[in-house]
């Protein structure tokens, strides 16, 4: 099965941060992921 999702992504120098938006039945779920630049 197929679950609708899109990203956004929050990009500031050195630092990314992604949302991850998936509907999951009637409920939407947000996970974040952070990426550093060492």
């Amino acid at each position: 099965s197929v679950i609708p999702s899109f990203v956004l992504m929050d990009i500031q120098s050195s630092t990314v941060v992604t949302y991850v938006y998936q509907l999951v039945g009637d409920e939407v779920k947000v996970e974040r992921i952070e990426y550093k630049k060492s």
